[in-house]
């Protein structure tokens, strides 16, 4: 299992989002849609993409999903949670960048977090993990490899300020998460990271959280 990233570019460098294509032999599965069609095309190439699992339906996350719909017809697998965020544009937050978007798919497959997935011959455990958002999944795939979406960043964590973020429940998910078996950490944003940085940070994340000093402290740029 191989993991490619490609990352978007918007004008302020927090947003640019990773959509990651795990590419399995001559298949593959995609997180997340913030990336162009034209910009993940050449990654792909002829390999049958058999899934695409979405970590949280915020505009940066799913700006392409409609396309990538259209084009693969393949099941698109996100929280059941996350149908709201589809239909408005306030939850999914394109409403603050003049689009005022809602996302129709054919494909939707909603999860509650707690089936485990079997997707090219491969295990995945989708974990709920809300706080950032009401709808926030990471996807854990049976080699030990988490894609974490927003919950959780090499240097930081998901901020709770936005409509459905909520402090506490970021805490709770946080130590789900630590108590799990993973390695590599593959995020939404900037760069991967692995579990053991992050035993050194999450204790601290969470005294953050609870100071509410989540942007003082935070440099989401490294």
């Amino acid at each position: 299992m191989e993991v490619k990233t490609v990352r978007t570019n918007w004008a302020d460098r927090e947003l640019n989002q990773n959509t990651h294509i795990i590419i399995i032999g001559n298949k593959c599965i995609i997180v997340d849609a913030g990336a162009s069609l034209e910009d993940i095309m050449p990654i792909i190439g002829n390999r049958e993409v058999e899934a695409i699992l979405i970590t949280h339906a915020h505009y940066d996350h799913i700006w392409h999903i409609e396309s990538y719909d259209t084009t693969f017809s393949c099941p698109i697998y996100m929280h059941e949670k996350a149908d709201i965020f589809l239909k408005n544009p306030e939850y999914n937050l394109s409403k603050y960048f003049g689009a005022n978007k809602t996302f129709n798919l054919n494909n939707v497959h909603y999860i509650k977090g707690k089936e485990n997935l079997n997707i090219a011959g491969v295990n995945i455990q989708p974990i709920y993990t809300p706080g950032h958002s009401e709808d926030s999944m990471c996807y854990l795939f049976e080699d030990g490899t988490l894609f974490s979406g927003d919950t959780i960043f090499a240097r930081a964590v998901g901020r709770t300020d936005l409509i459905t973020g909520n402090p506490n429940r970021l805490i709770a998910s946080l130590g789900l998460l630590m108590k799990l078996d993973f390695n590599e950490i593959y995020t939404g944003h900037l760069r991967s990271t692995n579990k053991q940085e992050q035993e050194k940070n999450v204790s601290v994340w969470i005294r953050y959280i609870k100071a509410n000093l989540l942007k003082k402290h935070f440099d989401y740029n490294k």
